[in-house]
Protein backbone atom coordinates (compact mmCIF):
# COMPACT_ATOMS: atom_id res chain seq x y z
CA UNK A 1 0.00 0.00 0.00
CA UNK A 2 2.98 2.29 -0.41
CA UNK A 3 1.31 4.43 -3.07
CA UNK A 4 -1.22 5.67 -0.55
CA UNK A 5 1.53 7.47 1.40
CA UNK A 6 1.14 10.43 -0.94
CA UNK A 7 -2.26 9.72 -2.44
CA UNK A 8 -3.97 12.98 -1.66
CA UNK A 9 -0.81 14.93 -2.30
CA UNK A 10 -0.78 13.51 -5.83
CA UNK A 11 -4.45 14.34 -6.36
CA UNK A 12 -4.13 17.89 -5.05
CA UNK A 13 -1.05 18.68 -7.08
CA UNK A 14 -2.62 17.27 -10.21
CA UNK A 15 -5.70 19.45 -9.88
CA UNK A 16 -3.73 22.60 -9.14
CA UNK A 17 -1.17 22.21 -11.90
CA UNK A 18 -1.75 23.79 -15.30
CA UNK A 19 -1.68 21.30 -18.13
CA UNK A 20 -1.38 22.90 -21.53
CA UNK A 21 -3.46 20.83 -23.91
CA UNK A 22 -1.50 20.34 -27.12
CA UNK A 23 -2.51 23.14 -29.52
CA UNK A 24 -4.20 21.89 -32.64
CA UNK A 25 -2.19 24.27 -34.84
CA UNK A 26 -3.94 23.22 -38.04
CA UNK A 27 -4.81 26.81 -38.96
CA UNK A 28 -4.42 30.32 -37.62
CA UNK A 29 -5.68 32.02 -34.47
CA UNK A 30 -8.88 33.98 -33.92
CA UNK A 31 -8.98 36.43 -30.99
CA UNK A 32 -11.90 37.31 -28.71
CA UNK A 33 -12.07 39.99 -26.03
CA UNK A 34 -15.26 40.96 -24.17
CA UNK A 35 -13.77 44.44 -23.64
CA UNK A 36 -14.07 45.21 -27.37
CA UNK A 37 -17.01 47.46 -28.33
CA UNK A 38 -18.51 45.08 -30.92
CA UNK A 39 -17.77 42.31 -33.44
CA UNK A 40 -16.70 44.61 -36.26
CA UNK A 41 -13.01 43.64 -36.01
CA UNK A 42 -11.67 40.86 -38.21
CA UNK A 43 -10.60 38.85 -35.15
CA UNK A 44 -7.10 38.21 -36.52
CA UNK A 45 -5.23 40.18 -33.83
CA UNK A 46 -5.86 41.19 -30.24
CA UNK A 47 -6.29 44.78 -31.43
CA UNK A 48 -9.05 43.72 -33.83
CA UNK A 49 -10.55 40.97 -31.66
CA UNK A 50 -14.19 39.98 -31.80
CA UNK A 51 -16.32 40.92 -28.81
CA UNK A 52 -18.32 37.66 -28.73
CA UNK A 53 -17.07 34.11 -28.84
CA UNK A 54 -19.87 33.03 -31.16
CA UNK A 55 -18.69 35.49 -33.81
CA UNK A 56 -15.19 34.02 -33.73
CA UNK A 57 -16.52 30.47 -33.97
CA UNK A 58 -18.59 31.40 -37.03
CA UNK A 59 -15.67 33.18 -38.71
CA UNK A 60 -13.15 30.39 -38.05
CA UNK A 61 -11.98 28.58 -41.17
CA UNK A 62 -11.99 25.01 -39.90
CA UNK A 63 -8.64 24.66 -38.19
CA UNK A 64 -8.37 28.08 -36.54
CA UNK A 65 -7.77 28.04 -32.80
CA UNK A 66 -9.61 30.63 -30.72
CA UNK A 67 -7.95 32.60 -27.92
CA UNK A 68 -10.37 34.24 -25.48
CA UNK A 69 -9.58 37.02 -23.03
CA UNK A 70 -11.03 37.29 -19.54
CA UNK A 71 -14.72 38.13 -19.37
CA UNK A 72 -18.20 36.63 -19.45
CA UNK A 73 -19.45 35.12 -22.70
CA UNK A 74 -22.98 33.91 -23.36
CA UNK A 75 -24.03 31.54 -26.14
CA UNK A 76 -26.98 33.69 -27.28
CA UNK A 77 -24.72 36.64 -28.12
CA UNK A 78 -23.09 37.21 -31.52
CA UNK A 79 -22.60 34.97 -34.51
CA UNK A 80 -26.18 35.35 -35.69
CA UNK A 81 -27.68 33.92 -32.50
CA UNK A 82 -31.03 35.17 -31.26
CA UNK A 83 -30.75 36.93 -27.90
CA UNK A 84 -32.46 34.89 -25.22
CA UNK A 85 -32.42 31.70 -27.32
CA UNK A 86 -32.10 28.78 -24.92
CA UNK A 87 -30.95 26.38 -27.63
CA UNK A 88 -27.86 28.46 -28.41
CA UNK A 89 -24.64 26.72 -27.35
CA UNK A 90 -20.91 27.13 -27.90
CA UNK A 91 -20.20 24.39 -30.46
CA UNK A 92 -16.66 22.99 -30.42
CA UNK A 93 -14.93 22.84 -33.80
CA UNK A 94 -13.25 19.74 -35.20
CA UNK A 95 -9.50 20.18 -35.39
CA UNK A 96 -9.52 23.40 -33.37
CA UNK A 97 -8.86 24.48 -29.81
CA UNK A 98 -10.73 27.11 -27.81
CA UNK A 99 -8.51 28.52 -25.07
CA UNK A 100 -9.43 30.88 -22.23
CA UNK A 101 -7.37 32.66 -19.59
CA UNK A 102 -5.78 35.47 -21.60
CA UNK A 103 -5.37 39.08 -20.56
CA UNK A 104 -5.20 40.13 -24.22
CA UNK A 105 -1.90 40.77 -25.93
CA UNK A 106 -0.22 37.41 -25.39
CA UNK A 107 1.71 35.91 -28.28
CA UNK A 108 2.24 32.44 -26.81
CA UNK A 109 -0.25 30.04 -25.28
CA UNK A 110 2.13 29.49 -22.38
CA UNK A 111 1.89 33.19 -21.43
CA UNK A 112 -1.76 33.04 -20.36
CA UNK A 113 -2.74 32.96 -16.67
CA UNK A 114 -6.05 31.17 -16.14
CA UNK A 115 -6.32 32.06 -12.47
CA UNK A 116 -5.66 35.75 -13.03
CA UNK A 117 -7.91 36.01 -16.10
CA UNK A 118 -11.16 34.15 -15.40
CA UNK A 119 -12.94 33.40 -18.66
CA UNK A 120 -16.54 32.44 -18.07
CA UNK A 121 -18.97 30.72 -20.41
CA UNK A 122 -22.33 31.41 -18.83
CA UNK A 123 -25.75 30.05 -19.62
CA UNK A 124 -27.36 32.66 -17.36
CA UNK A 125 -28.75 34.59 -20.32
CA UNK A 126 -30.63 37.17 -18.23
CA UNK A 127 -27.84 37.55 -15.69
CA UNK A 128 -30.21 37.05 -12.76
CA UNK A 129 -29.33 33.64 -11.29
CA UNK A 130 -29.55 33.54 -7.52
CA UNK A 131 -27.63 30.82 -5.68
CA UNK A 132 -29.84 29.63 -2.85
CA UNK A 133 -28.33 26.51 -1.31
CA UNK A 134 -25.08 25.12 0.03
CA UNK A 135 -24.20 21.88 1.75
CA UNK A 136 -22.12 23.19 4.61
CA UNK A 137 -23.43 26.71 5.06
CA UNK A 138 -26.64 28.60 4.44
CA UNK A 139 -25.05 31.71 2.97
CA UNK A 140 -23.95 31.91 -0.67
CA UNK A 141 -23.19 34.76 -3.00
CA UNK A 142 -21.44 35.14 -6.31
CA UNK A 143 -19.23 32.65 -8.10
CA UNK A 144 -17.27 29.90 -6.46
CA UNK A 145 -16.69 28.95 -2.89
CA UNK A 146 -18.32 31.46 -0.55
CA UNK A 147 -19.46 28.99 2.08
CA UNK A 148 -17.69 27.04 4.79
CA UNK A 149 -15.87 24.97 2.19
CA UNK A 150 -19.20 24.57 0.44
CA UNK A 151 -20.34 25.26 -3.09
CA UNK A 152 -23.53 27.04 -4.04
CA UNK A 153 -25.20 24.28 -6.00
CA UNK A 154 -28.78 25.34 -6.66
CA UNK A 155 -29.93 28.53 -8.38
CA UNK A 156 -33.28 30.22 -8.70
CA UNK A 157 -34.32 32.50 -11.59
CA UNK A 158 -32.73 30.11 -14.07
CA UNK A 159 -35.77 29.31 -16.21
CA UNK A 160 -34.38 31.26 -19.18
CA UNK A 161 -30.89 29.72 -19.02
CA UNK A 162 -29.23 27.81 -21.87
CA UNK A 163 -30.03 24.11 -22.16
CA UNK A 164 -26.32 23.44 -22.84
CA UNK A 165 -23.60 26.04 -22.42
CA UNK A 166 -21.13 24.02 -24.53
CA UNK A 167 -21.70 21.33 -27.16
CA UNK A 168 -18.98 18.91 -28.24
CA UNK A 169 -21.17 16.66 -30.38
CA UNK A 170 -19.61 15.60 -33.66
CA UNK A 171 -16.34 17.45 -33.00
CA UNK A 172 -13.17 15.38 -33.41
CA UNK A 173 -9.73 16.52 -32.20
CA UNK A 174 -11.41 19.50 -30.51
CA UNK A 175 -10.06 21.18 -27.37
CA UNK A 176 -11.75 23.29 -24.68
CA UNK A 177 -9.17 24.62 -22.23
CA UNK A 178 -9.16 27.26 -19.49
CA UNK A 179 -12.81 28.18 -18.89
CA UNK A 180 -15.46 28.25 -16.18
CA UNK A 181 -18.70 26.76 -17.51
CA UNK A 182 -21.72 27.72 -15.45
CA UNK A 183 -25.46 28.36 -15.50
CA UNK A 184 -26.55 25.58 -17.84
CA UNK A 185 -30.14 24.44 -17.22
CA UNK A 186 -31.01 21.32 -19.23
CA UNK A 187 -34.61 21.11 -18.10
CA UNK A 188 -36.14 20.43 -21.51
CA UNK A 189 -37.11 17.25 -23.31
CA UNK A 190 -34.85 14.29 -24.17
CA UNK A 191 -31.40 15.60 -25.20
CA UNK A 192 -32.24 18.99 -23.71
CA UNK A 193 -32.57 17.27 -20.34
CA UNK A 194 -28.91 16.16 -20.39
CA UNK A 195 -25.63 17.97 -19.98
CA UNK A 196 -26.42 21.41 -18.60
CA UNK A 197 -22.79 22.50 -18.67
CA UNK A 198 -21.68 20.50 -21.71
CA UNK A 199 -23.18 17.79 -23.90
CA UNK A 200 -21.31 15.54 -26.32
CA UNK A 201 -23.08 12.96 -28.47
CA UNK A 202 -20.30 11.53 -30.62
CA UNK A 203 -17.02 13.30 -31.17
CA UNK A 204 -13.91 13.05 -29.03
CA UNK A 205 -13.14 16.39 -27.36
CA UNK A 206 -10.37 17.09 -24.90
CA UNK A 207 -11.47 19.27 -21.99
CA UNK A 208 -8.67 20.60 -19.77
CA UNK A 209 -8.24 23.15 -16.97
CA UNK A 210 -11.95 23.90 -16.81
CA UNK A 211 -14.39 24.43 -13.94
CA UNK A 212 -17.99 23.22 -14.27
CA UNK A 213 -20.10 24.81 -11.56
CA UNK A 214 -23.81 25.33 -10.80
CA UNK A 215 -25.10 23.55 -13.89
CA UNK A 216 -28.31 21.47 -13.82
CA UNK A 217 -29.81 18.66 -15.89
CA UNK A 218 -33.36 17.48 -15.41
CA UNK A 219 -32.31 13.95 -16.34
CA UNK A 220 -28.59 13.19 -16.36
CA UNK A 221 -25.17 14.81 -16.40
CA UNK A 222 -25.59 18.12 -14.62
CA UNK A 223 -22.07 19.31 -15.35
CA UNK A 224 -21.25 17.16 -18.40
CA UNK A 225 -22.94 14.46 -20.48
CA UNK A 226 -20.85 12.20 -22.74
CA UNK A 227 -22.33 9.61 -25.08
CA UNK A 228 -20.64 7.37 -27.66
CA UNK A 229 -17.38 9.26 -27.69
CA UNK A 230 -13.76 9.14 -26.60
CA UNK A 231 -13.71 12.25 -24.44
CA UNK A 232 -10.62 13.13 -22.41
CA UNK A 233 -11.24 15.27 -19.34
CA UNK A 234 -8.16 16.34 -17.42
CA UNK A 235 -7.39 18.74 -14.57
CA UNK A 236 -10.99 19.93 -14.36
CA UNK A 237 -13.19 20.67 -11.36
CA UNK A 238 -16.87 19.80 -11.08
CA UNK A 239 -18.31 21.90 -8.28
CA UNK A 240 -21.91 22.10 -7.13
CA UNK A 241 -23.62 20.69 -10.23
CA UNK A 242 -26.88 18.75 -9.94
CA UNK A 243 -29.22 16.49 -11.88
CA UNK A 244 -32.48 14.55 -11.59
CA UNK A 245 -33.26 10.84 -11.68
CA UNK A 246 -30.92 9.96 -14.55
CA UNK A 247 -27.81 10.39 -12.42
CA UNK A 248 -24.39 11.93 -12.68
CA UNK A 249 -24.62 15.25 -10.88
CA UNK A 250 -21.10 16.16 -11.95
CA UNK A 251 -20.64 13.99 -15.06
CA UNK A 252 -22.16 10.98 -16.79
CA UNK A 253 -20.58 8.70 -19.39
CA UNK A 254 -23.44 6.93 -21.15
CA UNK A 255 -24.42 4.72 -24.08
CA UNK A 256 -21.16 3.08 -25.03
CA UNK A 257 -18.93 6.05 -24.37
CA UNK A 258 -15.28 5.60 -23.57
CA UNK A 259 -13.88 8.45 -21.49
CA UNK A 260 -10.67 9.14 -19.61
CA UNK A 261 -11.08 11.30 -16.51
CA UNK A 262 -7.78 12.27 -14.91
CA UNK A 263 -6.62 14.68 -12.20
CA UNK A 264 -10.13 16.02 -11.67
CA UNK A 265 -12.02 17.09 -8.56
CA UNK A 266 -15.71 16.28 -8.02
CA UNK A 267 -17.03 18.26 -5.10
CA UNK A 268 -20.53 18.77 -3.70
CA UNK A 269 -22.36 17.59 -6.79
CA UNK A 270 -25.84 16.13 -6.31
CA UNK A 271 -27.97 13.55 -8.06
CA UNK A 272 -31.20 14.71 -6.50
CA UNK A 273 -34.12 13.14 -8.40
CA UNK A 274 -37.39 12.23 -6.73
CA UNK A 275 -37.00 8.58 -5.80
CA UNK A 276 -33.25 9.03 -5.87
CA UNK A 277 -30.51 9.57 -8.41
CA UNK A 278 -27.30 7.66 -9.04
CA UNK A 279 -23.71 8.84 -9.00
CA UNK A 280 -23.48 12.19 -7.26
CA UNK A 281 -20.06 12.96 -8.71
CA UNK A 282 -19.54 10.63 -11.69
CA UNK A 283 -21.83 7.98 -13.22
CA UNK A 284 -20.77 5.41 -15.82
CA UNK A 285 -23.72 3.54 -17.35
CA UNK A 286 -25.02 1.53 -20.33
CA UNK A 287 -21.99 -0.34 -21.66
CA UNK A 288 -19.63 2.57 -21.15
CA UNK A 289 -16.05 2.72 -19.93
CA UNK A 290 -14.57 5.36 -17.67
CA UNK A 291 -10.87 5.30 -16.86
CA UNK A 292 -10.67 7.36 -13.65
CA UNK A 293 -7.16 8.29 -12.51
CA UNK A 294 -5.84 10.65 -9.80
CA UNK A 295 -9.26 12.12 -8.98
CA UNK A 296 -10.80 13.42 -5.75
CA UNK A 297 -14.47 12.98 -4.79
CA UNK A 298 -15.47 15.08 -1.79
CA UNK A 299 -18.90 15.87 -0.36
CA UNK A 300 -21.03 14.57 -3.26
CA UNK A 301 -24.44 13.00 -2.66
CA UNK A 302 -26.98 10.73 -4.35
CA UNK A 303 -29.42 7.97 -3.55
CA UNK A 304 -26.88 5.42 -4.85
CA UNK A 305 -23.17 6.08 -5.13
CA UNK A 306 -22.53 9.45 -3.54
CA UNK A 307 -19.06 9.77 -5.05
CA UNK A 308 -19.26 7.59 -8.14
CA UNK A 309 -21.37 4.79 -9.59
CA UNK A 310 -20.82 2.17 -12.29
CA UNK A 311 -23.77 0.10 -13.55
CA UNK A 312 -25.31 -1.69 -16.54
CA UNK A 313 -22.37 -3.63 -17.98
CA UNK A 314 -20.05 -0.66 -17.70
CA UNK A 315 -16.58 -0.57 -16.21
CA UNK A 316 -13.10 0.83 -16.31
CA UNK A 317 -10.26 1.13 -13.79
CA UNK A 318 -10.43 3.49 -10.80
CA UNK A 319 -6.87 4.32 -9.81
CA UNK A 320 -5.22 6.52 -7.18
CA UNK A 321 -8.43 8.28 -6.16
CA UNK A 322 -9.51 9.78 -2.84
CA UNK A 323 -13.18 9.66 -1.77
CA UNK A 324 -14.25 11.34 1.46
CA UNK A 325 -17.41 12.87 2.90
CA UNK A 326 -19.71 11.51 0.17
CA UNK A 327 -23.26 10.46 1.11
CA UNK A 328 -25.85 8.08 -0.34
CA UNK A 329 -28.50 5.63 0.77
CA UNK A 330 -26.43 2.84 -0.80
CA UNK A 331 -22.72 3.11 -1.43
CA UNK A 332 -21.76 6.33 0.26
CA UNK A 333 -18.58 6.52 -1.81
CA UNK A 334 -18.95 3.91 -4.58
CA UNK A 335 -21.95 2.02 -6.04
CA UNK A 336 -21.27 -0.96 -8.32
CA UNK A 337 -24.05 -3.01 -9.94
CA UNK A 338 -23.47 -5.62 -12.62
CA UNK A 339 -19.85 -4.61 -13.06
CA UNK A 340 -16.37 -5.75 -12.05
CA UNK A 341 -13.98 -2.78 -12.10
CA UNK A 342 -10.68 -2.67 -10.26
CA UNK A 343 -10.13 -0.08 -7.53
CA UNK A 344 -6.38 0.32 -7.09
CA UNK A 345 -4.42 2.65 -4.79
CA UNK A 346 -7.61 4.33 -3.56
CA UNK A 347 -8.56 5.76 -0.18
CA UNK A 348 -12.21 5.77 0.96
CA UNK A 349 -12.67 7.52 4.28
CA UNK A 350 -15.63 8.96 6.21
CA UNK A 351 -18.25 8.30 3.56
CA UNK A 352 -21.80 7.62 4.75
CA UNK A 353 -24.62 5.32 3.70
CA UNK A 354 -27.83 6.57 5.24
CA UNK A 355 -29.40 3.15 4.60
CA UNK A 356 -27.82 0.03 6.05
CA UNK A 357 -25.82 -0.69 2.90
CA UNK A 358 -22.18 0.22 2.53
CA UNK A 359 -20.77 3.55 3.55
CA UNK A 360 -17.67 2.79 1.49
CA UNK A 361 -18.65 0.45 -1.35
CA UNK A 362 -21.96 -1.19 -2.31
CA UNK A 363 -21.60 -4.00 -4.82
CA UNK A 364 -24.14 -6.30 -6.44
CA UNK A 365 -23.86 -8.83 -9.25
CA UNK A 366 -20.20 -8.50 -10.11
CA UNK A 367 -16.67 -9.32 -9.02
CA UNK A 368 -14.89 -6.02 -8.45
CA UNK A 369 -11.32 -6.02 -7.19
CA UNK A 370 -10.05 -3.78 -4.41
CA UNK A 371 -6.27 -3.69 -4.31
CA UNK A 372 -3.70 -1.65 -2.41
CA UNK A 373 -6.48 0.54 -0.97
CA UNK A 374 -7.81 1.82 2.35
CA UNK A 375 -11.43 1.76 3.55
CA UNK A 376 -11.62 3.43 6.94
CA UNK A 377 -14.34 5.02 9.09
CA UNK A 378 -16.98 4.70 6.41
CA UNK A 379 -20.33 4.24 8.13
CA UNK A 380 -23.96 3.20 7.86
CA UNK A 381 -26.64 2.97 10.56
CA UNK A 382 -25.00 -0.22 11.80
CA UNK A 383 -21.73 1.54 12.57
CA UNK A 384 -18.30 1.16 10.98
CA UNK A 385 -17.97 -2.61 10.75
CA UNK A 386 -16.84 -4.64 7.75
CA UNK A 387 -20.18 -4.39 5.95
CA UNK A 388 -20.15 -0.63 6.32
CA UNK A 389 -16.85 -0.56 4.46
CA UNK A 390 -17.91 -3.00 1.71
CA UNK A 391 -21.50 -4.21 1.46
CA UNK A 392 -21.94 -7.21 -0.81
CA UNK A 393 -25.54 -7.73 -1.91
CA UNK A 394 -24.43 -10.41 -4.38
CA UNK A 395 -21.33 -11.31 -6.36
CA UNK A 396 -17.79 -11.93 -5.15
CA UNK A 397 -15.63 -8.86 -4.61
CA UNK A 398 -11.95 -9.65 -4.14
CA UNK A 399 -9.83 -7.64 -1.72
CA UNK A 400 -6.05 -7.85 -1.37
CA UNK A 401 -3.19 -5.77 0.03
CA UNK A 402 -5.74 -3.42 1.57
CA UNK A 403 -6.83 -2.07 4.94
CA UNK A 404 -10.51 -2.63 5.69
CA UNK A 405 -11.84 -1.47 9.04
CA UNK A 406 -13.35 -4.40 10.92
CA UNK A 407 -11.36 -6.84 8.77
CA UNK A 408 -12.31 -8.52 5.50
CA UNK A 409 -13.78 -12.01 5.67
CA UNK A 410 -14.83 -12.36 2.05
CA UNK A 411 -12.80 -13.51 -0.95
CA UNK A 412 -9.30 -12.15 -0.65
CA UNK A 413 -5.74 -12.45 -1.74
CA UNK A 414 -2.77 -11.78 0.55
CA UNK A 415 -1.80 -8.74 2.53
CA UNK A 416 -5.04 -7.47 4.10
CA UNK A 417 -5.15 -5.66 7.43
CA UNK A 418 -7.68 -4.16 9.86
CA UNK A 419 -5.21 -1.77 11.51
CA UNK A 420 -5.69 1.99 11.73
CA UNK A 421 -3.96 3.45 8.63
CA UNK A 422 -2.93 6.56 10.60
CA UNK A 423 -3.86 9.40 8.28
CA UNK A 424 -1.90 12.61 8.67
CA UNK A 425 -4.97 14.82 9.25
CA UNK A 426 -8.21 13.17 8.09
CA UNK A 427 -10.47 16.18 8.75
CA UNK A 428 -8.06 19.03 8.01
CA UNK A 429 -7.77 22.44 9.61
CA UNK A 430 -11.53 23.05 9.40
CA UNK A 431 -12.30 19.83 11.35
CA UNK A 432 -14.87 18.91 8.71
CA UNK A 433 -14.55 15.54 6.99
CA UNK A 434 -14.96 15.44 3.24
CA UNK A 435 -13.48 18.84 2.43
CA UNK A 436 -10.42 19.59 0.37
CA UNK A 437 -8.10 20.36 3.26
CA UNK A 438 -8.38 16.75 4.48
CA UNK A 439 -4.91 15.19 4.34
CA UNK A 440 -5.20 11.46 3.71
CA UNK A 441 -1.49 10.87 3.48
CA UNK A 442 0.00 8.48 6.01
CA UNK A 443 2.17 9.34 9.00
CA UNK A 444 5.41 7.58 9.78
CA UNK A 445 4.76 4.12 11.15
CA UNK A 446 1.50 3.58 9.31
CA UNK A 447 0.78 -0.13 8.79
CA UNK A 448 0.03 0.71 5.16
CA UNK A 449 3.50 2.01 4.36
CA UNK A 450 5.54 -0.41 2.26
CA UNK A 451 2.95 -3.11 2.92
Amino acid sequence: MKTNESLFGIVALGCAALLLATPTAFGGIRYVNAARPDDSGDGLTWATAKKTLQAALVDGNGGDDVWVAAGVYKPDQGGGQSPGGRTASFQLLSGAGIYGGFAGGETLLSQRDIAANPTILSGDLAGDDNPVSCFFDSHCSGFGDNCLDGICNISSNNGENSFHVVTGSGASSAILDGFTITGGNANGGFSDSRGGGMITNGGSPTVANCVFTRNFAGSTGGGMYNSSNGAKITQCRFLGNSCGNGGGGGMVNDSGSSATVSQCTFRENVSQGIGGGTGGGLYTVNNSTSTVINCAFFGNSASAGGGLAVTNNSGGPIVNCALSGNTANRGGAVYLVGTSPALTNCTLSRNIATGNEGGGIYTSGGSPTVRNSILWENSDPGGMDESAQIHTASGTPVVNYSIVQGGWTGTSGPGNSASDPLFLDANGDDNVYGTLDDDLRLIAGSPASDA
